[in-house]
């Protein structure tokens, strides 16, 4: 009997969207709002069950409630306006399917809704050939390092130590999974795969390493340690109040008022961090006589107070605390390598680096640059996005966008709409997101100037969102690069940034896409500021500026209609009726997100269907 609830509780489920991914629509994205009559049905117990039914999943699938990422044992997390979330995976006889993620949303008790993608496959073939031994020798070759963390015993150590574990080490696991080919876009078949995670030390990268488990072939390489090609001047924020902490009689680069701390460490031009020791200094008051120097020592400064301004920006405006939201450390390694050109977020032991640059770039401290990296932070532990395609690009533009949204909240004298500006040495700014064309970056999906493709790397197509951004805090009007006028009131940074935010920690998953994206970042401006509000509108219109969905349809006059085969009128706000016959036979179906008014003249005859969807 509770399995044919189940079943009558989802044929009354109103499906808000559904869009379907790559892979021959093995992968389905989904976007699920349950009517408010079947509600109470459904709750964190029976949720799972109820999904695998309504999608009509087969019998060896199955999904299953996660952890929720910097907690030990949490599976729900409640926001700032009383939603509860939970997140689920999917399995397959047993075997997690990588990245796919579902996640469901309920308000005081009551499920609201769920999204996110799921697999449709009938059949994967989960035999495995491949030893795990052999597995991670094919993934060593394939990243081709001299030297490898795990054959440095002071790396090791470090990580006993750091983990309070004497059995750890560096050398990688072999994980079973079920994976996509990200190598062979044409392969849409999922694959039985072992997921290594590969730390090389020299050059430095930091790898998952995908192998079949069958053949031994690359089938994906996603960073862990991610890349942004910035660095910075040092001196370039003035003079600011830094917290320190007083050691003896000096005093460290180390801010515990903040969560667990803000520690900003010397490597010395070291690439291990086992290394790196304290900056001090004798008085507190850290000069530019004593540190700005040819080691560009006063960088390490910029990347204290970065990290400083980065924390107190999310937990100010966003109620976050550091990047997992639970009060993590953060790192800053200073004076990484020689001569390197970059900073970087490590997403497998979350900590930033900052190389020294060489002729293009400077130290790579720059307040926005440290908002970046520590952005990535907040994106592995909200909607960890996959890092390459679309979602990769998702993801370099969130980044991006905390960068400006610090730089707009902490100074009054920055660039806001540039990238990067303080560290490059040839150039005005790494990036632009009021121009992106002026950095060779597309400013519209599907068409114009530098748009090559959705596969493009993922700082090219970055520029779509964060002209979104721009867009939508500021306003513009103009023809986008696929022919599309436009015209889009802003509404300010403030607003835009909560509407963002929202968007990546409660609604976007690993594989969201830039249609994705819009309709996220639609259902959190609806939840902010209501359905039909200005702030919607020029939130939908914004994407429809960069490319992304159509012009938002506020009201939808239905008149002076009679209806004879199945008709839908749909809005993006209100619907209204006047003088409307449907005819025996015929059905009229209304999906309005605001409300359908009947003014006058409706009349339904007998054998005819009417529905209003939300």
């Amino acid at each position: 009997m509770k399995a044919i609830k189940l079943i009558n509780l989802f044929i009354l489920a109103l499906f808000c969207q559904v869009m379907f991914a790559q892979n021959n629509d093995i992968i389905k994205s989904f976007d699920l709002r349950m009517d408010k009559s079947v509600e109470k049905g459904l709750n964190s117990t029976n949720v799972a069950k109820a999904l695998k039914i309504q999608f009509k999943i087969p019998e060896n699938y199955e999904f299953k409630r996660q952890i929720i990422k910097g907690t030990k044992d949490k599976t729900s997390e409640k926001d700032d306006l009383g939603y509860v979330h939970e997140r689920y995976a999917q399995y397959y006889k047993g075997i997690k399917i990588e990245h796919s993620d579902i996640r469901v949303h309920y308000l005081n008790d009551l499920f609201v809704s769920a999204n996110g993608e799921y697999i449709d496959a009938p059949n994967i073939d989960v035999s495995v050939i491949l030893s795990k031994e052999n597995a991670i020798q094919n993934a060593m070759k394939y990243i081709g390092a001299k030297e490898y963390m795990w054959e440095d015993e002071t790396e090791n150590n470090w990580l006993k130590s750091t983990t309070n574990d004497s059995t750890v080490s560096f050398y990688p696991n072999a994980e079973i999974i079920i994976c996509k080919n990200n190598i062979d876009f044409k392969d849409t078949t999922f694959h039985v795969a072992y997921m290594i995670d590969i730390f090389a030390k020299e050059p430095l990268s930091h790898d998952y390493v995908y192998i079949d488990a069958k053949t031994g072939n690359i089938l994906a390489v996603l960073p862990i340690l991610i890349n942004v090609n910035g660095t910075a001047q040092t001196r370039y924020s003035g003079t600011r109040t830094i917290s320190t902490q007083l050691a003896g009689t000096v005093y460290l680069l180390r801010d515990y008022s903040r969560g667990n701390g803000i520690e900003t460490y010397n490597l010395n031009h070291s690439t291990s961090t086992p290394d790196a020791v304290d900056f001090f200094d004798t008085n507190n008051n850290w000069t530019a006589s004593e540190y700005h120097n040819a080691n560009k020592d006063d960088g390490a400064l910029d990347a204290h107070w970065g990290a400083m301004m980065t924390y107190d920006y999310f937990k100010n405006i966003h109620n976050r605390n550091s990047y997992d939201n639970n009060n993590a450390v953060l790192k800053n390694y200073v004076h990484y390598g020689t001569n390197l050109n970059g900073a970087w977020w490590d997403r497998q032991y979350y900590y930033m680096l900052y190389g020294d640059g060489y002729y293009l770039l400077d130290i790579a401290t720059a307040l926005d640059i440290v908002a970046h990296e520590i952005g990535h932070g907040v994106c592995k532990f909200s909607a960890d996005l996959v890092y390459s395609e679309e979602s990769g690009a998702i993801n370099e533009s969130l980044s991006d966008i905390w960068g400006a949204c610090v730089k707009n909240w902490a100074t009054t004298d920055k660039p806001i709409w540039l990238i990067g500006e303080d560290v490059t040495l040839r150039a005005p700014a790494l990036r632009s997101m009021s121009n992106p064309n002026a950095y060779a970056q597309p400013d519209t999906y599907g068409g114009g100037a530098y748009w090559t493709g959705p596969d493009a790397e993922v700082h090219i197509n970055s520029g779509i969102m964060n002209h979104w951004f721009y867009i939508l805090s500021v306003g513009k009007s103009g023809i986008n690069g696929i022919g599309n006028a436009y015209d889009v009131t802003g509404i300010s940074i403030s607003k835009a940034e909560k509407i963002a935010y929202r968007a990546e920690t409660v609604y976007m998953t690993a594989n969201t896409t830039f249609a994705n994206a819009r309709t996220y970042a639609i259902k959190a401006a609806n939840d902010l500021y209501g359905i039909c509000s200005p702030e919607v509108i020029s939130t939908a219109n914004a994407w429809y500026a960069v490319g992304v969905g159509n012009e938002f349809i506020s009201t939808v006059d239905f008149t002076n209609q009679t209806v004879t085969t199945d008709t839908t009128v749909t809005s993006d706000c209100d619907i209204n009726i006047q003088n409307v016959k449907v005819q025996n036979g015929a059905k009229l179906t209304l999906e309005a997100a605001g409300r359908v008014n009947i003014i006058s003249g409706f009349e339904v005859e007998l054998g005819s269907k009417f529905e209003i969807k939300k």
